[in-house]
C-alpha cells in the first residue's frame, strides 16, 4: 500500500488471456533452500515455504508466466530484501504415513540448518516468511526446533523472525475437528478427488500436526508478553481463500480454520491452489500480500510517514536514555504539500479546532485524531510535526514524531531521569492501527503505564489511526478529533424522512423516451461542457414523473457517467491538486467513496401535503443528496453550519436549522468548487408545488446554470412541468426545452401493445379488434397515456373525468348512502393532511358523520368499518382513485393532480360529488373530534396504577387496532387552522368531549390525552396527576411491541421518551414489567417510530437528562450512540456532567466524558462540576473530572472555589485531592 492507499491498475488483456505455463516437475533439485534474489547489503530475508505437492518455484508461478512473482515482482517493490525459497519433498504419503514418522520436523530441521548456514554473515537481520498450506507447519516447527538450538546461528533465526504470512493454513484454535477437516481437504486436494475415509486415517496424525501448531501459538505469545526480556513479537497474518474447489465443495481450508485468534485476516479472492499465484503487480492478492511485507520491512508509507531528524533523536535521547527510536521518512508528496502555503487552507477544519488548538496550547496533553482510511491523517501528522519544528527553532522545547510504536519498550523508571529536567516533549505517534493487535495492545498498555510514570512531565500526545472501536476503548483518557464528525453532524440537519417518498410512490418502467432521449435538446443538454437547464413540458398525464424516474437510472447507469462518479480510481487515494486564479494548488482529500458525478433529485407532488410541495424541503432535500457525495464539499457550509448551530444553542428553539436562504447560499457555493464536479439536480411536478416562490425558485434554478468565472463544477438542471403561466414565463428563454406530447408517440405505442397482448393472453377480446382500437387510441391520444375513455381531455365538461362521475351518479341515484361514501372518500383523499393508508380510510369511513340518535360513548368502530373497501372504492368513487403500495402500506390516493383540479372546479363540473376547502377541512376535522371522543371514552375503566396493571395491556390492544388515531392526533389543529372562524361548530363538539373528561379526571382517557388537550391552548379546566399519566404512560410503552402503536402515544405525549428514559424503577411490580420489556428496547423502538432525541421539555431538559438523573447507564450509553447532545444546558444553567457529578453517577460521568461532553461548563451561579463534585464528597467523580480536564482553581460567583466547598463539609480526603490536582494544575501551566 502506498502513501494514503494508491489503487492498482486492472489486468491487461494481454495477461488475461495468456497462455498456461506448465508447473515445473519436482526433482531432488529442487529441494532446498535457493536464493532467488541475492543482496549483499539486504535489511531483510523473506523465505517462502510451499505446501503440500507444492514446488519451491510452480507454487509461486502464475499461468501464462514464465518465473513466480517473487523473482519478477517482488524485487522491484522491495529492492532491500534478499529472497530465497524452500523446497521440499511434499509427497503425500509423508504426511499421512504410519504413526511416529514425523516428516514435517526432518522438513523444518533442514530449514533451519540451510537457512543457518545462508546468515552466517547476516546474523540479527530480520527474517520472514511466507507459507502456503501446511508449508505454515513447516516454519512453525522450525522456529520451535531453535528454542533449544543446537547452534548459535539457529537461535539468531528464532529471535530474527518478525513475521509470518500464511496462505490457506489451518489454524482452528482448539477444535481439533476443524483442523482435520481441513487438512483431509487438502490432502484430498492433492489425490484430486474426495476422499471422506481420509478423516479416519488423518485423526492421529492432525492431532501431532495440531500439537506443532499449539505449542508454536504458545511460544508466540510469550515473545509477545516478555518483549522488555529482548524477546521481538513475532507477527502473524493470514490470508484465507475466497472460492472454493468444485471437485471438494467447499474451501480447502474455511475460514473459521484459517483465521488467526486475536490477530489481523484478509481475503484472496482465488482457491486454494490459485491463492498464491499472481500475474501483475495490479494483482488484488499481490498487492495485499505486498502491504503486509511492507508493513513487516518498514516500507509501508503510512506506518513511517513522518520525520525527525538525527539531531532530535540526540536530544530525545539525552532526556530519556535507553529508549529505542525508529528513524522513519514521510513519502515525498507528503512533504512536498507540507510546504505548500495551499496547505493550510486544506487543513483548517483540523488547525482550527478547539481539540488542537488546547492541544498546541498545552491545556490539552492527549490528542486522538481518528477517521476513514486514506482521509490524510499521516498528511496532518506531517504537518503538525513541521509546524512544531518551525515553531521551536528558537525555543528549548524538544519534541519526537515517530510511527512505529511497537519500539518503545524502554524500562519506565527512566522517566525519573528525565522528570527533574520538566523539558517539553511533544509524542506524535501515527497509523497505531497499522500493528497487529497483539502488539498494539502492548504497547497502548505499557504506553499508559509510561505515561502515569512521567508524572509531572511536561508531555504531550498526539496518535492517529483509523477509526477502531478497540483503540478507542483503548485511549479513553485522550480527547477525540475526526473529520467525518462534523460532517455527519451537519447532514443528520438536512436530512428528513420523507425525502423520496414521491419517487417511491413514481411507476417503474423498462422502457421508456425512446425519442426523448435521442432528441437533440436532450442530447446537447447531456453532452454539452458547461452548466445548461433542460425543460421537460408535458400535458397532465402524459407520463413525465415516469419519465423523469426512468432518465435518472438511465443516468446513473451511464458509462461516461459512471467512470467520473467516483474519482479516478488509480488516484483515488492521492492528494489532489486543484487549480485556482493565480496558478495556486490547493491540496484537498480523496475519499474513495468521493463522488464526482452526483445524481439529485425531487419530485413534487400535491398528494405528499408539505413535504413534497414545499420549495425549502425541496433545496434541502437536493443540498442533502448532494453533500451526502462528495466530503470535499462540506467545507463549503461548515461555517455557515457552526454558526446557524450556536445561534440555535443560544436560543434554545426547536426549529429547522437551515432556512430557504441558506439553502439556497449552499448550492450557490457549488460554483466556488475548483475541483472536477457535476452534478444533476432533477425536477419534477414544478406545476405541483407551492405557488409561494415558485418564480423565486425558478429563477435560483436557472442561475445555477450560469457559468461561473473561477469554479470548475458543472450543474445540470432538468425541470418537468405542466404548461403554466408563471412556469412558461420564467423558462421561455431556456435553450433545452422538449414538449413531451410532441416526442413520446412512440411511448404511448408501446404501452397499448403491452394492454392489447395481456388483454389477449387473458382472453377478454379478440385480437383484431384490438388492432383497430390501437390506431384509435394511438391517433387520439394527443400525448397523454391515461387512456382509459380515449377523451381528447381529462377534464371539462365532455371530459374523460365527467364521463365517469356521469356514471357514478347514474349508478346511485336510487342509492344516496353509497353516493355520500363515494363523496366521503374523495374529501379525505383530497383534503388529508398527507396520504392516508387504507385502513386510516376505513376508520375514517366508520365514523359517523351526523349524530342524530347515536351515542358517541357506546359506539362501535369495528361494527361500522366498510367491508372490501379495497374493491369497492372503484364502484364508489368511478376510477378517479387508486390504491398504492408504498413501501410496507397501501396508500389511496386521486389518480392524478388533474383529478383534484376537476373535484374542485369553480364550474361544478363533478355535480354531486363538487368539494370546496371549507368542507373538506370542516368534514375532516369534526371526524377526527368524534373519532377521539370514542376511542377515549371516559367510560373506560378508571385508572388504579398499583392493583390492576393487566388493564394497561388491555388498554394497549384498544388503541392499536385504532389506525386513524395518529392522524386525528397529528392532524386535528390544523384542519382547524384552515377553518379559522369556521370552526365553531367543531370546537364546541370538542369541548362537550372534554366537559366529559374534566368530570372523570382519573379516567384513562384524561390521564393519556391530558397534555395533547393542554397544549391545544383552548381554555379549559381539565386537571390530571402528573405523576399518575407518566406512571401510566411508562407501563404503556414497555407493553407495546408495535411501532404504529408507538407513533399514536408520541402526539400524546411529547415528553414520552423523557418519562421512558428517567423512569425510576423501584418496586418489584415494575421490575416484572420491565423483564417483559426492557427500557432499552423501548427506547429504541420509540426513535425508530420518531421520538426526537434531542428535544427539551418544560424544564429544558432532554432524555438524556433523565436517564442520567436516574443513573440508567444502558439508557445513557444508548442516547449518546443516537446521537443525544451532551452538552445542552436546562433552565437552571446545569449540563449532564454537572448533575452527573454532583450526584456521584460515576458510570454516568464516565460515559459523557469519553464521549467528548465538556467538563467545565458553568451554571448560571458559576459552579462547575468539579465544585459540585467537592461538595458533596464525590472522589471518583473528582478524579474523571480532573482526568477529562476539568480544572481546579475556579471561583463561582461567590467567589467560592471547589476546595472552599469540600472545606466547609469536611471532606478531609476530598481536600487533600484537590491540593495535589492544584498543584499539578500550576505545574502545568508554568512548563
Amino acid at each position: 500500500m502506498g502513501f494514503l492507499g494508491f489503487s492498482r491498475k486492472p489486468k491487461s488483456p494481454e495477461q488475461a488471456a495468456g497462455p498456461s505455463v506448465p508447473k515445473p516437475k519436482s526433482s531432488n533439485e529442487d529441494f532446498g533452500l535457493s536464493i532467488v534474489v541475492p543482496l549483499d547489503k539486504a535489511q531483510v530475508d523473506i523465505v517462502f515455504v510451499h505446501g503440500l505437492t507444492g514446488h519451491r518455484e510452480g507454487t509461486w508461478t502464475a499461468g501464462g508466466q514464465d518465473e513466480p512473482w517473487f523473482k519478477s515482482l517482488l524485487p522491484k517493490d522491495l529492492p532491500t530484501a534478499r529472497i530465497m525459497t524452500y523446497g521440499y519433498d511434499a509427497n503425500v504419503a509423508n504426511f499421512i504415513g504410519v504413526a511416529g514418522q514425523n516428516t514435517v520436523r526432518e522438513h523444518a530441521r533442514n530449514l533451519v540448518n540451510e537457512l543457518a548456514a545462508r546468515r552466517r554473515n547476516a546474523a540479527g537481520r530480520p527474517i520472514i516468511f511466507v507459507a502456503h498450506s501446511l508449508g505454515g507447519l513447516v516454519c512453525q516447527d522450525a522456529l520451535l526446533i531453535c528454542i533449544n538450538p543446537d547452534e548459535e546461528a539457529q537461535s539468531d533465526i528464532l529471535s530474527s523472525t518478525c513475521g509470518i504470512a500464511f496462505l490457506g493454513t489451518p489454524h482452528a484454535g482448539s477444535d481439533l475437528e476443524k483442523f482435520a477437516v481441513a487438512l483431509a481437504n487438502i490432502v484430498s486436494l492433492s489425490l484430486k478427488k474426495p476422499n471422506k475415509k481420509l478423516l479416519k486415517v488423518l485423526g492421529r496424525k492432525s492431532e501431532v500436526l495440531a500439537n506443532i501448531k499449539n505449542d508454536f501459538m504458545t511460544m508466540v505469545h510469550r515473545h509477545l508478553e516478555n518483549i522488555q526480556d529482548n524477546l521481538k513479537p513475532i507477527r502473524l497474518h493470514a490470508f484465507i481463500e475466497e472460492l472454493p474447489v468444485d471437485y471438494l465443495g467447499c474451501r480447502v481450508v474455511e475460514p473459521d480454520s484459517a483465521k488467526i485468534p486475536g490477530y489481523n485476516s484478509e481475503t484472496i479472492h482465488a482457491n486454494h491452489m490459485e491463492m498464491t499465484k499472481f500475474n501483475s503487480k495490479d494483482d488484488p492478492g499481490y498487492v495485499k500480500v505486498l502491504d503486509r511485507l511492507k508493513v513487516w520491512t518498514g516500507y509501508d508509507d503510512a506506518l513511517i510517514a513522518l520525520l525527525y531528524d538525527d539531531d532530535l533523536r540526540r536530544k530525545f535521547e539525552t532526556l530519556w536514555p535507553g529508549v529505542e527510536l525508529a528513524k522513519s521518512e514521510p513519502p515525498a508528496s507528503a512533504k512536498q504539500l507540507c510546504e505548500s502555503s495551499s496547505i493550510e487552507a486544506s487543513l483548517k477544519w483540523f488547525t482550527d479546532s478547539s481539540e488542537y488548538r488546547s492541544w498546541k496550547a498545552g491545556t490539552l496533553k492527549k490528542l486522538w485524531l481518528h477517521g476513514k482510511h486514506s482521509d490524510g491523517k499521516t498528511v496532518i501528522m506531517s504537518y503538525v510535526a513541521r509546524s512544531l519544528s518551525q515553531d521551536n527553532i528558537h525555543s528549548d522545547e524538544h519534541y519526537l514524531v515517530s510511527t512505529n510504536p511497537r519500539y518503545y519498550s524502554c524500562p519506565y523508571q527512566n522517566f525519573s531521569r528525565v522528570a527533574g529536567v520538566r523539558p517539553k516533549i511533544s509524542l506524535l505517534f501515527d497509523g497505531i492501527d497499522k500493528l497487529d493487535v497483539h502488539v498494539r495492545s502492548t504497547f497502548l498498555e505499557k504506553f499508559y503505564n509510561i505515561e502515569i510514570e512521567a508524572g509531572d512531565l511536561n508531555m504531550r500526545v498526539l496518535m492517529s489511526s483509523e477509526t477502531n472501536v478497540k483503540i478507542r476503548d483503548a485511549l479513553t483518557d485522550y480527547s477525540a478529533i475526526d473529520r467525518e464528525k462534523l460532517r455527519s453532524e451537519c447532514l443528520k440537519t438536512l436530512e428528513f424522512q420523507e425525502w423520496n417518498a414521491r419517487e417511491i410512490g413514481v411507476q417503474e418502467v423498462e422502457a421508456a423516451g425512446r425519442r426523448f432521449f435521442g432528441h437533440e435538446k436532450y442530447i446537447n443538454w447531456i453532452e454539452c461542457d458547461g452548466s445548461a437547464m433542460l425543460w421537460l413540458e408535458g400535458k397532465p398525464g402524459s407520463g413525465k414523473s415516469t419519465l423523469a424516474k426512468f432518465m435518472v437510472k438511465k443516468l446513473e447507469k451511464n458509462p461516461s457517467l459512471a467512470q467520473g462518479r467516483r474519482v479516478n480510481l488509480s488516484q483515488d487515494t492521492a492528494p489532489s491538486h486543484s487549480s485556482r486564479q493565480k496558478g495556486e494548488e490547493e491540496w484537498v482529500f480523496n475519499s474513495p467513496t468521493d463522488k464526482s458525478s452526483i445524481i439529485a433529485r425531487f419530485y413534487y407532488s400535491f398528494r405528499g401535503g408539505n413535504t413534497q410541495t414545499s420549495h425549502e424541503l425541496m433545496l434541502r432535500s437536493i443540498v442533502y443528496q448532494i453533500w451526502r457525495e462528495n466530503s470535499k464539499l462540506f467545507p463549503l457550509i461548515r461555517d455557515r453550519y457552526l454558526d446557524l448551530k450556536r445561534e440555535m444553542n443560544k436560543t434554545g428553539e426547536q426549529k429547522p436549522l437551515w432556512s430557504y436562504d441558506d439553502l439556497k447560499l449552499a448550492l450557490e457555493s457549488l460554483r466556488e468548487v475548483n475541483f472536477n464536479l457535476s452534478v444533476f439536480i432533477i425536477i419534477d411536478g414544478m406545476d405541483e408545488s407551492n405557488n409561494d416562490k415558485r418564480v423565486d425558485i425558478l429563477q435560483f434554478l436557472l442561475s445555477l446554470t450560469h457559468a461561473s468565472p473561477t469554479g470548475s463544477c458543472i450543474i445540470k438542471v432538468f425541470v418537468a412541468s405542466r404548461p403554466e403561466n408563471n412556469i412558461n414565463s420564467r423558462l421561455r428563454r431556456v435553450r433545452n426545452h422538449i414538449k413531451l406530447q410532441e416526442v413520446n408517440q412512440e411511448d404511448i405505442r408501446m404501452v397499448v401493445e403491452s394492454w392489447i397482448k395481456r388483454m389477449v393472453s387473458e382472453g377478454e377480446c379478440e385480437e383484431a379488434t384490438l388492432l383497430e382500437v390501437k390506431n384509435h387510441i394511438i391517433t387520439y391520444s394527443d400525448g397523454v397515456f391515461m387512456l382509459r375513455s380515449l377523451p381528447k381531455e381529462l377534464g371539462g365538461k365532455d371530459g374523460f373525468y365527467r364521463t365517469m362521475v356521469n356514471s357514478l351518479v347514474e349508478n346511485y341515484k336510487e342509492d344516496q348512502e353509497y353516493q355520500e361514501l363515494g363523496r366521503r372518500i374523495f374529501i379525505w383523499v383530497t383534503f388529508a393532511e398527507r396520504p392516508i393508508s387504507i385502513t386510516e380510510l376505513q376508520d375514517a369511513l366508520a365514523t359517523p358523520t351526523r349524530l342524530d340518535k347515536t351515542d358517541l360513548s357506546t359506539y362501535i368502530l369495528e361494527d361500522n368499518r366498510p367491508h372490501q373497501l379495497e374493491r369497492a372504492i372503484l364502484s364508489y368513487c368511478g376510477g378517479l382513485v387508486e390504491i398504492r403500495r408504498v413501501r410496507f402500506d397501501r396508500i389511496v390516493q386521486l389518480i392524478h393532480q388533474t383529478a383534484r383540479e376537476f373535484l374542485l372546479h369553480r364550474d361544478k363540473l363533478a355535480g354531486p360529488y363538487h368539494l370546496d376547502e371549507v368542507q373538506g377541512d370542516l368534514e375532516i376535522a369534526m371526524s377526527c373530534c368524534r373519532y377521539l371522543s370514542i376511542v377515549f371514552r371516559p367510560e373506560f375503566p378508571p385508572a388504579e396504577p398499583n392493583k390492576e396493571l393487566p388493564r394497561v395491556e388491555m388498554l394497549s390492544d384498544h388503541l392499536s387496532g385504532k389506525a386513524l388515531l395518529a392522524y386525528a392526533l397529528v392532524n386535528f389543529q390544523g384542519h382547524l387552522d384552515h377553518l379559522g372562524s369556521s370552526n365553531e361548530k367543531v370546537r364546541d363538539e370538542f369541548m362537550k368531549f372534554v366537559n366529559l373528561l374534566i368530570n372523570r379526571s382519573g379516567s384513562y382517557a384524561s390521564l393519556l390525552l391530558g397534555q395533547w388537550i393542554q397544549a391545544l391552548k383552548w381554555p379549559t379546566e381539565l386537571r390530571v396527576d402528573e405523576t399518575s399519566a407518566r406512571l401510566y404512560l411508562h407501563f404503556l410503552v414497555l407493553c407495546v411491541s408495535d411501532e404504529v402503536l408507538l407513533r399514536v402515544l408520541l402526539p400524546l405525549r411529547s415528553d414520552l421518551l423523557h418519562i421512558v428514559a428517567g423512569q425510576a424503577r423501584q418496586d418489584t411490580t415494575q421490575r416484572s414489567i420491565t423483564d417483559v420489556r426492557s427500557v432499552n428496547v423501548s427506547l429504541q423502538v420509540l426513535m425508530a417510530a420518531g421520538a426526537d432525541v434531542n428535544r427539551e421539555d418544560m424544564a429544558g431538559r432532554t432524555p438524556l437528562s433523565y436517564a442520567v438523573k436516574n443513573g440508567h447507564e444502558d439508557s445513557v450509553r444508548l442516547l449518546i450512540e443516537k446521537g443525544a447532545n451532551l452538552n445542552l444546558k436546562d433552565a437552571d444553567g446545569q449540563t449532564l456532567v454537572l448533575y452527573a457529578a454532583k450526584n456521584g453517577l460515576e458510570g454516568s460521568l464516565n460515559y459523557l466524558l469519553m464521549h467528548e461532553a465538556r467538563p467545565n461548563t458553568e451554571d448560571t451561579a458559576g459552579r462547575t462540576p468539579m465544585s459540585y463534585a467537592a461538595e458533596n464528597g464525590h472522589e471518583g467523580s473528582l478524579k474523571l473530572l480532573f482526568k477529562y480536564g476539568a480544572r481546579v482553581n475556579t471561583k463561582d460567583t461567590a467567589g467560592r472555589s471547589p476546595l472552599s466547598y469540600a472545606l466547609s463539609n469536611k471532606h478531609m480526603a476530598i481536600v487533600k485531592l484537590l491540593e495535589s490536582y492544584a498543584k499539578k494544575e500550576q505545574r502545568q501551566k508554568e512548563y
